[in-house]
């Protein structure tokens, strides 16, 4: 999930302020929502947490894809920290066993993501 998120993140920041790009982020979110919702089996109210958090990080990687100011390496310490700020409600939202559940496919993507060791 941390991979998902980091590519959801830097998707938003590279379509920072384009009509395409923004109907893309829209619909990145909902089906980051979607994928959540089935894997962890988010009840309604879970499911509306996590909508509104995942749009505030949005907000959040837009200001970040608009300081021009930051070198591409500070933009990645600053999607971390974002991430960082994000599983902390996320992890009151849900319960024990989908937070685990949240944590075992985020292990997955990242091993996933190096490759073959």
């Amino acid at each position: 999930m941390k991979m998902l998120f980091s590519f959801i993140l830097l998707s938003i920041v590279i379509c920072n302020q384009q009509t395409y790009c923004q109907a893309n982020k829209n619909s990145i979110i909902v089906w980051s929502v979607r994928i959540m919702q089935s894997q962890l089996q988010l009840s309604d109210r879970q499911t509306t947490g996590v909508l509104d958090l995942i749009t505030k990080q949005s907000s959040s990687a837009d200001s970040l894809g608009q300081n021009t100011f930051l070198k591409v390496e500070d933009r990645g310490k600053e999607l971390e920290k974002m991430q960082a700020k994000y599983e902390k409600p996320l992890k009151d939202l849900l319960s024990n066993d989908q937070w685990k559940r949240y944590k075992a496919v985020e292990a997955e993507r990242i091993a996933m993501s190096r490759g073959p060791g």
